[in-house]
């Protein structure tokens, strides 16, 4: 028991803030944080903030800008009602303002949100789309999935500028936090040590450690859907590279790599008795998906694949059976007989069996 006191005095103050998601929805993204803070606090040495603690310590000292934030956004919500946007984007403004003191984009990232919605629906009232397309960047970035989950009813003039921001964020690298603003939230929380992270709809996941605004670590995987749900082995072996062991990959030779085609995989079940990962196959991109295996949007560099009426067979085998006096039926696979659901695996498209029979 004493031992347990006494490391428990020891570990080290840590802060996993929120993780930024590209094409994954916010509240998936979410879990992988609290993924991290669940294999800190297992690996003994540190002693992780909840998610609540890093939001309350944030808000310390900032409780009256908080709440004038929020009442000037409801003001800002009633003028875009009466349809004055001029008189909702000066509101906004300073709602802005107040949230960005109390450091909002790590404390309350939906509301931060929220602003950056509401400013670009008003700027598109006013005839300025290209400042509203970049409100609504902010708003998705901070909050991804904000028009499927969040958004109120919109127009059709708001949902094509939302669009536009997503297809601006798909194209842009992802964003890493100064290291000066790492620095002042390392104060601000009164811990050692800061977690942030991404994830993306490529299979990304990324987190990285910082002790006053440096870099002290850092480790990457590539899965086949993310994020994994917390107590999930792979947030052990990540934090266990992220804290200087064993590094989980190894370079690449060409004797270790096929082809292109093919990845690797580096889940700890995966490493083969050296350490090496084992390869398979890139995944297509109805593989790849969130943990509800919803399809948000197509991965960077990534393509459909081809239905099966686009493939060549289909149509010279319909023109086979046709020319021969064959009867050709094509049945699709489904769950319970009915053709209008067929049967996916993880979002896998149906597949297809071509029968020909007899006449």
């Amino acid at each position: 028991m004493l031992t347990l006191l006494l490391a428990a005095a020891q570990a080290a103050d840590v802060a996993v803030l929120p993780f930024d998601g590209y094409g994954v929805p916010y509240d998936e993204v979410q879990l992988a944080p609290q993924g991290f803070r669940d294999a800190l606090l297992e690996s003994g040495a540190h002693s992780p903030l909840s998610e609540y603690e890093v939001t309350n310590r944030l808000s310390v000292g900032h409780e009256e800008q908080i709440a004038e934030a929020r009442r000037l956004v409801a003001q800002a919500r009633t003028s875009l009602d009466k349809g004055e946007p001029r008189a909702a984007l000066s509101t906004l403004t300073q709602a802005l303002e107040l949230h960005e003191q109390a450091d909002s984009a790590w404390a309350r990232r939906p509301e931060l949100a929220d602003v950056h919605y509401f400013t670009g629906t008003a700027l598109l009232s006013t005839g300025r789309r290209t400042e509203a397309i970049t409100s609504f960047v902010e708003a998705l970035y901070l909050f991804p999935g904000y028009a499927e989950t969040r958004a109120p009813t919109m127009t059709p003039a708001i949902s094509a500028a939302l669009e536009d921001a997503e297809a601006v964020l798909d194209e842009a690298d992802p964003r890493r936090p100064a290291p000066g603003d790492l620095s002042r939230l390392g104060e601000a929380l009164d811990v050692d040590l800061i977690v942030t992270g991404y994830v993306d709809l490529a299979g990304t996941v990324f987190v990285q450690m910082t002790a006053d605004g440096r870099v002290v670590g850092e480790s990457s995987r590539s899965m086949m859907v993310v994020p994994p749900y917390p107590g999930e082995p792979i947030y052990l072996d990540m934090v266990d590279e992220m804290l200087g062991g064993l590094p989980a990959t190894s370079e690449p030779t060409e004797t270790d790599q096929p082809t292109d085609e093919y990845y690797a995989i580096t889940t700890p079940e995966a490493l083969g008795p050296d350490r090496k990962p084992l390869f398979a196959k890139e995944p297509a991109e109805d593989e790849l998906g969130t943990i509800s295996g919803d399809r948000k949007r197509t991965p960077r560099g990534k393509t459909r694949d081809k239905r099966v009426t686009e493939e060549w067979w289909f149509w010279t085998l319909g023109g086979v059976a046709v020319a021969g006096g064959i009867g050709g039926l094509v049945y699709m696979n489904t769950a319970d007989g009915n053709p209008e659901q067929p049967d996916t695996v993880e979002g896998n498209d149906a597949t297809y069996t071509v029968v020909v029979e007899g006449p």
